[in-house]
């Protein structure tokens, strides 16, 4: 066979499928047969398409999305404050970055044909899920952590702290891990008579997956949490609306001169999320879209149809995987304040150190004066105080020089 041919991400697309493909002349293409369907396959142009995409795009996501990912987890990490908000951030680029990794080396193992026995699938298959789950939800938490700033102020410093955020990403992975446990007792690796092995299900349990677990899925993973990012995000918007006629209207002049910092920082914010909210359901729907339509589908009538469902499998697949690959890059656009920070981190890399016999020079100057208890002595303190902070980046206007030159 082929290396080009049906090396898929995922092997969802079950024995029987393959099996039952029937031919453009209408007879079903029997297991001996498999070579021959796979070069009419090769006939048609959606599944070259296909097949690219499939054999080449993880590797594509990896290389921007695991550098943005440490990139961001490194960038929040040295912000401070560190709020519940940067807690969920940075943990949201943590499980992205796993879920790439993840993904790439289940492609890998597939791709050659590694037999990973019983435990193996089962473990793929529950890590698999419930990453892509968990990556979804902290987006819905930092969304519900958010709308409590912006409609209940007065509890924000009780609700909104590191400590609940990280109970409540341990309550929710524990949660989550529970839904998807089930692949310990319904998963198993069969021979294949196309692949050397395939991850699959028991028998006992294909209805269960095909027909429950396939709607439970789809839930958990696109339908709720964009429900419930569109909900809540409708609800931010307004919020930060109603809250701004409200300054404008109550405040005087000095005031709005110090609100109008807050209101834009609270307008960076809502901006950095509803952008986030947007991509994330404009890229995972279609997969949604697209395994409800599936049961509809016919895709096994013949061979060309066969091609174009294989073609949408992989532009649906794609599109998600994508989500978790330019949540950095979303941050980088969306929030001025991640921006800042990150190029600070960056120019400060290229920082050259300030010239060490001029620091101590005026240090023994000041020893000196000290000493003698000259009446200059206070101005020189103060010049050494001027050059320390220099030094240590707090003084703002040298530090925007320095910034400035690199």
């Amino acid at each position: 066979m082929q290396s080009t041919t049906i090396s898929m991400t995922y092997t969802s697309i079950s024995e029987n499928v393959t099996a039952n493909i029937t031919s453009d002349n209408g007879t079903t293409a029997s297991s001996k047969k498999v070579l021959s369907l796979l070069d009419q396959l090769n006939q048609y142009d959606e599944f070259k398409a296909a097949v690219v995409i499939n054999n080449y795009y993880l590797y594509v996501l990896c290389a921007l999305g695991i550098p943005g990912s440490a990139c961001a987890l490194i960038t929040i990490c040295r912000m401070k404050p560190l709020t519940s908000s940067s807690v969920y951030m940075a943990m949201l680029s943590l499980v992205d970055a796993m879920n790439l990794v993840f993904k790439l080396l289940y492609l890998l193992l597939t791709l050659y044909d590694v037999r990973l026995f019983d435990n193996g699938c089962r473990t793929m298959f529950f890590l698999g899920t419930f990453l892509m789950h968990y990556s979804n939800w902290l987006l819905v938490s930092m969304t519900v952590e958010r709308f409590i700033a912006i409609w209940f102020p007065l509890q924000v410093t009780k609700l909104c702290t590191k400590r609940r955020a990280f109970i409540n990403m341990i309550v929710l992975a524990i949660i989550l891990m529970a839904l998807n446990f089930q692949f310990y007792w319904t998963t198993i690796e069969l021979p294949h008579k196309v692949y050397v092995w395939q991850c699959s299900f028991v028998d006992e349990y294909v209805h269960f997956i095909t027909k429950v677990w396939y709607w439970i899925d789809g839930a958990a993973y696109s339908i709720v949490p964009f429900i419930l990012l569109l909900i809540f995000n409708t609800m931010i918007i307004l919020g930060i609306k109603m809250a701004s006629s409200k300054q404008r209207m109550l405040t005087n002049k000095i005031d709005k001169t110090q609100n109008t910092d807050k209101i834009k920082h609270q307008q960076q914010i809502t901006i950095m999320l509803v952008s986030i909210s947007v991509v994330f359901i404009i890229l995972t729907m279609p997969n949604c879209a697209f395994f409800i339509i599936q049961d509809y589908w016919d895709y096994t009538k013949d061979v060309h149809t066969y091609a174009q469902y294989f073609l949408v499998y992989n532009i649906v697949f794609f599109l998600s995987d994508l989500n978790h690959a330019i949540n950095f890059y979303m941050y980088f656009l969306s929030g001025r304040k991640f921006r800042t920070m990150f190029i600070n981190m960056i120019c400060c890399c290229r920082k050259k150190p300030l010239r060490r016999p001029y620091s101590t020079t005026m240090t023994q100057m000041s020893s000196v004066s000290m000493r003698n208890g000259s009446a200059f002595n206070t101005t020189l303190s103060s010049q050494q105080d001027i050059l320390k902070n220099s030094a240590n980046g707090t003084d703002h206007s040298s530090n925007s020089t320095v910034n400035t030159i690199a």
